[in-house]
């Protein structure tokens, strides 16, 4: 059986015509074109050492044009030195990954409701047939809730600093009055 592979590009240098904002030519490289720890290690910072995808692949595709011309394929590098992805793996790709709003409202549900972030995936995951068939990983998962407590810790701020300047104003102004409401785990709930 014959199986699909999957190219994975990324956009590399893009030159303009002189003195204009005008695209002259742009070329697209293999995502393993280049070895990322390298261009990180003439820096004093400390690289972790981790496996990498980059492995200095040359394969490229590079368009140009004459000013007011047609685009044409000025170079093309088919030659990779490196095992291409199966098609079936695409689903891991970052480019190919994202939760969609009804994905994050039922995540959001079922995680509030008690169900830890890896059943409530492996249940998604059984509800689309297969994860190549869901458009996130488990990472994600975790990724998108994360942002969402980190958003609330700094909504729970933005209240108790609202709170700290009624406080102020209040010792200021005779006249000021305000009212706060507390809720079961402590959370400040301002009253009109």
């Amino acid at each position: 059986m014959l199986m699909q592979k999957v190219l994975v590009l990324k956009k590399g240098d893009q030159r303009y015509f002189p003195g204009t904002n005008e695209i002259q030519a742009k070329e697209f490289e293999c995502y393993c074109e280049d070895s990322k720890d390298e261009k990180r290690s003439n820096a004093q910072i400390p690289v972790y050492l981790k496996p990498t995808s980059r492995s200095k692949c040359k394969a490229k595709l590079r368009i140009a044009r004459q000013r007011g011309g047609e685009w044409t394929v000025d170079r093309f590098v088919m030659e990779h030195n490196h095992e291409m992805l199966a098609a079936d793996q695409r689903h891991l790709l970052r480019s190919s990954r994202n939760i969609s709003y009804a994905q994050k409202s039922i995540l959001e549900s079922m995680v509030n409701y008690g169900i830890i972030v890896w059943k409530a995936t492996c249940c998604m995951v059984n509800e689309a047939q297969g994860p190549q068939n869901l458009s996130f990983i488990r990472k994600d998962a975790y990724d998108y809730l994360g942002r969402i407590k980190k958003q609330t810790k700094v909504e729970n701020g933005d209240a108790s600093a609202l709170l700290h300047h009624f406080i102020n104003k209040s010792n200021k102004e005779s006249n000021f009055y305000w009212n706060v409401q507390l809720d079961d785990d402590n959370s400040h709930e301002l009253l009109p």
